[in-house]
């Protein structure tokens, strides 16, 4: 069940990394006041690529991902922080301190430009053959190490609709989040805080699917979300297949975590962590994704950070 999150400038950046081998180019005649200051001087400096970019169509991409013409589908969100701290605001999560924030590269320079403490980080991937192959190798040597069985805490729900990938990842993103960043930031009565209190991370991964799978209720923001002002793309025909993924990153109880709703094993236990580290951490498992298929450019990335001022 796949989902597509777009972000024109990420993927415009990620191609610039890999044609120059840095955006350090863009930034020689602009003064590094702080991380947002010098964000926007990279969205100016590669405004100019979104006219006419030397990589793939941003539009929805065929594939034959998905057979099963009963299944509950909704139209795909966009990769765009704007509309995702839009949606999840609605959802119940405030973003007076906390929200997501691009991140333009696995490298250092682009690393250090992000605020911490980065508490999540959510992936968009292309589904090639080459980056599957590399996933199972991944996921089956995290699991011959034992690592399935450090999972107790980690709140993990399984993906049963067409395109709900991307909502998939953002409850991994904010149902792991820290006690006390919950309970300040996530609205009482609100749609979010009475979906986790019903599904806590003790309740099965199927079952949490059958609630979200029955609840009609999350289905207006959704549906608002991939209609939104910011979008700046077309949100496509409900039916269009997708080769794309979503996936969440998050560190519980010192470990990093990956969170598929798709993958059958649950939660996969990259090994250990800390809020310091966690970040490049989370980088050097897609950096693996990323060298499985080099000439793939379809690679984003949002971090969830404490709120610029």
């Amino acid at each position: 069940m796949l989902t597509v999150f777009y972000s024109r400038l990420p993927l415009a950046a990620v191609w610039y990394v890999r044609k120059h081998g840095s955006l350090g180019c863009c930034l020689v005649d602009s003064p590094r006041r702080d991380a947002n200051h010098e964000r926007r001087n990279i969205v100016g400096s590669l405004w100019h690529l979104l006219e006419s970019p030397p990589f793939p169509s941003f539009e929805l991409l065929r594939a034959t991902t998905m057979k099963d013409s009963n299944e509950k589908r909704w139209f795909p969100l966009e990769s765009n922080p704007t509309l995702l701290n839009t949606y999840v605001g609605n959802l119940g999560f405030s973003t007076d301190r906390y929200s997501f924030v691009d991140v333009f590269s696995t490298d250092s320079w682009a690393l250090d430009m992000i605020p911490r403490p980065v508490l999540a980080l959510v992936v968009l991937f292309p589904v090639t053959d080459e980056i599957v192959e590399r996933r199972k190798i991944l996921h089956e040597g995290r699991l011959s190490l034992g690592h399935e069985k450090s999972c107790s805490g980690v709140w993990y729900v399984k993906q049963r609709i067409r395109n709900a990938c991307g909502t998939i990842a953002i409850l991994h993103a904010l149902a792991n989040l820290p006690s006390a960043v919950q309970t300040s930031e996530i609205l009482p009565s609100s749609w979010l805080q009475q979906y986790l209190e019903t599904c806590p991370a003790s309740t099965s991964p199927d079952h949490k699917a059958s609630i979200l799978e029955n609840d009609d209720t999350i289905e207006t923001p959704h549906d608002e979300a991939t209609n939104h002002c910011s979008n700046q793309t077309n949100r496509g025909e409900l039916n269009d297949p997708i080769d794309m993924h979503f996936i969440t990153f998050t560190h519980v109880n010192g470990k990093l975590y990956e969170l598929d709703g798709r993958v059958d094993n649950g939660p996969i236990c990259h090994g250990c962590t800390s809020k310091s580290e966690f970040l490049k951490d989370a980088c050097g498992v897609i950096r693996e994704l990323m060298e499985a298929d080099k000439d793939e450019l379809r690679f984003t990335m949002m971090a969830l950070v404490p709120s610029s001022s």
